[in-house]
């Protein structure tokens, strides 16, 4: 309570809503209004005990315990109330924990008193099989505008269309389509054209674009939809030692959880549920040390190692990867801080007579020769993957003299003008088994 109550002082916002299990019974108390300190002269009468909470809820659960008292004491400090039992949706104050030995109220929610007015309604949910808590779901009034799933898809771009590349034998094609006379001619009025401005740069950049693009798309030919209905893989257990058995038990686990939720204060199906949930436990114990047990004697048959039950062993201990919130936000952090530390480049470095490092900045401002763009191009990797403008790696390496001549054109406007087109990136995260 005491983290909790630190880490709440520390926001800066007054709209707060606490859910959580706290292992708290406060019976049918709520908390007031916090008393404001009073700098004025008063009599012993007027004395008011700090915190009060004599405010009651609806409840199911009349328990109060001392966990129970420091969570009244929390909310009280904090100018909070329990939403529990004093929220339309919850009149009664419905129980939210189920045990073996009956029910309580554990699992609250409590929002600040200035913030009331926001609660449209709060519910306690049935109970389900992952857990013996029940859902607790609180809707809030929002002056935003809905959108529908159907509208909120029109939001997005369509998935970027993916670019084919058949190594030597593109490449011929390639190459052969940019020596046509109508793909010269077009090339050498793009190099002849004079930019004024960074809309025309901005265009420029679009034609060449778009000339590079659908010159490949020549090379691949129409694309084949074929739809080939595949059949349904048939469900397979996560672990070999689930068998059907397992599944039926499952199954009527699951059955009786339905009907415990319904009906959680009936002390016969509470009793079946967990007799049954407590034999399908102790099944699943069974049947797994079985398994492990039979692939262990398999392994060693007649003094000999079975490397087949091996790997079948092996296969079964493997642990799965997890992807949390740590690693996503590791990776936000590493492209975020990529480019951060400014490098400079080999060539630009000189040392003057007194071995001081001089920055030779003159050859920045020197327009792109030939030379050094059919150099930048050669380093190019194949294999990587297109941006946004469908553009290979392997376009530019077979590109002809005529199409770096235009390369070079456009990035020298590109210097003059102080323009860059190429300011859209598409990153998605790939989630491996490594640490990212």
């Amino acid at each position: 309570m005491g983290h909790t109550l630190e880490f709440i002082a520390s926001l800066k916002t007054k709209a707060i809503l606490l859910v959580g299990d706290f292992n708290a019974r406060t019976g049918n108390l709520n908390a007031d209004e916090a008393v404001q300190p009073c700098n004025e002269e008063f009599t012993t009468g007027q004395i008011e005990s700090y915190p009060s909470y004599h405010k009651q809820r609806a409840s199911r659960d009349p328990v109060i315990n001392d966990r129970g008292k420091k969570f009244l004491d929390l909310i009280q400090s904090c100018n909070m109330s329990i939403l529990n039992g004093s929220t339309l949706g919850d009149i009664f104050g419905e129980s939210t924990s189920h045990q073996y030995n009956g029910t309580s109220i554990v699992d609250y929610m409590a929002l600040s008193n200035d913030t009331r007015h926001v609660i449209k309604h709060f519910k306690v949910l049935e109970l389900s099989d992952l857990s013996d808590h029940r859902p607790l779901l609180c809707s809030l009034k929002s002056t935003q505008k809905i959108i529908d799933s159907e509208s909120a898809l029109n939001l997005y771009d369509d998935v970027q269309e993916k670019v084919q590349w058949n190594g030597e034998q593109s490449a011929e094609e390639y190459k052969a389509r940019l020596l046509k006379l109508s793909t010269l001619k077009t090339i050498s009025d793009l190099v002849d054209e004079v930019c004024h401005s960074e809309e025309d740069v901005h265009r420029l950049n679009l034609r060449l674009t778009r000339l590079l693009v659908d010159i490949n798309k020549d090379v691949e030919g129409p694309r084949k939809n074929h739809i080939t209905k595949k059949r349904k893989p048939r469900i397979q257990a996560k672990n070999r030692w689930f068998d059907a058995k397992c599944i039926i038990l499952k199954r009527e686990v699951n059955k009786l959880a339905r009907k415990y939720g319904k009906q959680p204060r009936n002390d016969v199906i509470r009793i079946e549920y967990y007799a049954k949930k407590k034999e399908y436990k102790r099944l699943i114990k069974h049947k797994k040390y079985l398994f492990y047990k039979e692939i262990n004697e398999d392994i060693l048959q007649d003094g000999h190692i079975s490397w087949k039950d091996f790997n079948k062993l092996k296969d079964a201990n493997k642990e799965k990867s997890v992807l949390d919130l740590f690693d996503i936000e590791n990776f936000y952090k590493f492209f975020k801080d990529l480019y951060k530390t400014k490098t400079v480049p080999k060539e630009l470095v000189k040392l003057n007579d007194e071995s001081e490092i001089i920055i030779d900045t003159e050859i920045l401002n020197r327009d792109i020769d030939q030379e050094e763009m059919k150099k930048g191009i050669k380093c190019l990797q194949n294999g990587k993957a297109a941006g946004i403008d469908l553009i290979l790696n392997e376009f530019l390496k077979t590109s002809t003299d005529e199409v770096v001549k235009l390369i070079q054109k456009l990035f020298n406007e590109c210097l003059k003008f102080g323009v860059y087109p190429w300011n859209t990136t598409i990153v998605t995260p790939l989630h491996k088994k490594a640490v990212l």
